[in-house]
C-alpha cells in the first residue's frame, strides 16, 4: 500500500505556516486604545496623584471618562505629579487632556483661582519620584498644552522609543495656563497597548 506521505508533509507545512505568518501579522498590529476604558492594566493600588485636594476627584476619576466633568484640583500650590504605575509593561503612543471645568465654572460662587495644565513633563519607570527630583531631573518628554487642546482633550503624541515596554509613567505638572495659584484636570487619557511578552 502507498501512502503519499510527501503531499501529507507538504499540505502540513503549508498549513504551518500559515498559522506562524498570521500569528506575526496579528502580533505587528497593536490597537491603540484609552487603556482605563478598554484594560485593567492600571495598578490603581500603587497610582497615586501628590499634591490633590482631598475632597475633589482622585486619580482614579480622571482616568475613567468623567462624562459629569468633576474636576482633580492641586492642593497647597499650582503643581501635581501624577505617578502611575502599569501591572505590565505598556507602549504609550499618546496621552489626552481634558481641562475645561474647573471650581468656578462648576459653581460661579467658588472663587478659587485656578486653570489648566499647561507645563507637562514626562517620566518613565520612577514610581519613587517626588517634586524635587521631578524639578531637577531632565524629563524625557515635555508637553506645552494649548488652551484649545484642553477644551477638546485633544492628543499629544510621544516619542515612541522612550514610552515603549514601560512600567509606569510620571507626569510633572509644573504650571497652568494662566498662572494660577492652584491647578485642575478633568480627564487623562493613557493612549497605546499592553506591550507582547518576549517569551511564550
Amino acid at each position: 500500500m502507498n501512502f503519499d506521505t510527501a503531499g501529507s508533509n507538504t499540505r502540513a507545512m503549508k498549513n504551518h505556516m500559515l498559522t506562524k505568518a498570521k500569528q506575526m501579522k496579528s502580533s505587528l498590529q497593536h490597537e491603540e486604545v484609552d487603556l482605563a476604558m478598554c484594560t485593567d492594566v492600571i495598578d490603581y493600588q500603587q497610582s497615586v496623584c501628590l499634591n490633590a485636594h482631598g475632597q475633589y476627584l482622585n486619580l482614579a476619576g480622571i482616568l475613567q471618562a468623567n462624562p459629569q466633568d468633576k474636576f482633580l484640583l492641586s492642593d497647597v500650590d499650582q503643581q501635581l505629579l501624577l505617578k502611575i504605575v502599569f501591572k505590565e509593561p505598556v507602549a504609550l503612543s499618546q496621552l489626552m487632556f481634558r481641562a475645561n471645568v474647573g471650581p468656578s465654572d462648576a459653581d460661579p460662587e467658588d472663587t478659587q483661582d485656578s486653570s489648566g495644565p499647561k507645563d507637562v513633563r514626562l517620566f518613565a519607570n520612577n514610581e519613587g519620584m517626588d517634586f524635587s527630583e521631578a524639578e531637577d531631573s531632565a524629563c524625557a518628554h515635555r508637553l506645552d498644552l494649548e488652551p484649545e487642546t484642553l477644551q477638546e482633550g485633544g492628543k499629544a503624541v510621544l516619542p515612541g522609543a522612550k514610552f515603549h515596554r514601560i512600567r509606569s509613567i510620571q507626569m510633572f505638572v509644573a504650571d497652568n495656563q494662566k498662572g494660577s495659584a492652584f491647578t485642575f484636570i478633568n480627564r487623562v487619557g493613557l493612549i497605546g497597548h499592553v506591550s507582547e511578552s518576549y517569551h511564550s
